[in-house]
């Protein structure tokens, strides 16, 4: 492959590991913000900052979100509950996750597929395979990369926050 197909693999990939952090960022939703908010009594307290933007990413790709959706649903499967681990209770969030992930993984392919058909000298036969599927790869477990980071940020923010949790219960001076 020539310096200008690996240029705009590498765009691509930029772009699409920015987007899926961009939307694991909005799903993760900021529990002192909310509460703010609900002090507050505006407008704002009626949901999340990313609510209305997620709610538009649930309906666009819920068509194809099925696709990816576990065999026993949603509400039985194990993805559920590092959902509830990460901190993302929002019952769309399932909706976008999976509408995502199925729209990477058929979309990563297909763009890189379009860029190095552009580009001119366009690998072929194996090589062409395997970076279409090391895209598809990329698309199918990058959201579940994104959510295991959320549930380990938020561990470990939880972890943190205990000693003085604990400090609060005991009355103990910290």
């Amino acid at each position: 492959m020539s310096a200008m197909q690996w240029m705009m693999l590498g765009l691509v990939f930029i772009v699409v590991v920015t987007a899926v952090l961009g939307v694991g960022a909005l799903l993760r939703p900021d529990p002192a913000r909310q509460r703010l908010r609900a002090l507050e009594g505006g407008p704002a307290a009626k949901g999340p900052s990313g609510e209305r933007f997620l709610q538009v990413v649930a309906d666009l790709t819920r068509p194809i979100g099925k696709l990816s959706m576990p065999e026993e649903g949603f509400e039985k499967s194990s993805i559920r509950l590092r959902f509830v681990h990460a901190g993302i209770r929002s019952p769309i969030a399932a909706s976008a996750f999976f509408g995502l992930k199925t729209l990477l993984t058929l979309g990563l392919p297909l763009a890189a597929f379009a860029a190095l058909s552009t580009g001119g000298d366009m690998p072929r036969g194996a090589a062409l395979m395997l970076v279409l599927l090391v895209l598809a790869c990329v698309g199918y477990y990058g959201p579940n990369l994104v959510l295991g980071h959320l549930v380990t940020a938020r561990q470990r923010e939880i972890f943190e926050a205990f000693p003085d949790a604990l400090d609060l219960m005991t009355g103990e001076p910290s």
